[in-house]
């Protein structure tokens, strides 16, 4: 009887010693996804966009999800976590600030869309270029610390298609 207590004893301290991993990668999963979803809805906008001044009506949605993003990025930033997740947090922090970046253009567009000329046009759409380049850059590197850490942890119901 005394072996049994024993046991369950140190599966009881195992089991409430071990950090939920599984959680920290869900978390930034769920982060990213919903940075992208935020993002996809401004995209899905300004791919109806017909001329410079029907960039107005990209204004709420880009404020939203700024909004959204600087939220999501200081609760992030807040949270303690365990050393080895930094790296994944930090990735997805360079990519919250990338699509932040692509707002902040897409909103200056939106406040001079009455008078936006050919020559705005092209610097701004030169500018979104290089800020879709680096938020393609920085989802790799997430995906790629993500699965590692996936694999590391031994975490089998995590999958990301490429």
């Amino acid at each position: 009887m005394k072996k049994i207590i024993i046991v369950l004893l140190a599966g009881l301290f195992l089991l409430t010693s071990c950090k939920n991993r599984e959680a920290d990668l869900n978390l930034s999963v769920s982060k990213w996804n919903s940075t992208i979803s935020k993002m996809e809805a401004v995209y899905n906008i300004e791919s109806r966009i017909e001329k410079p001044s029907d960039f107005v009506v990209i204004k709420g949605r880009a404020t939203e999800a700024k909004e959204y993003i600087a939220n999501s990025m200081e609760e992030y930033l807040a949270m303690d976590l365990e050393e080895d997740v930094k790296p994944m947090r930090d990735a997805l922090i360079s990519y919250m600030r990338g699509s932040d970046a692509t707002l902040d253009v897409y909103l200056e567009m939106s406040a001079k869309a009455d008078s936006l000329t050919n020559s705005d046009m092209q610097h701004y759409y030169t500018r979104l270029e290089e800020l879709s380049m680096e938020l393609n850059h920085d989802a790799i590197k997430l995906k790629d610390l993500q699965r590692e850490f996936a694999k590391e942890h031994h975490i089998r119901n995590y999958i990301i298609e490429d």
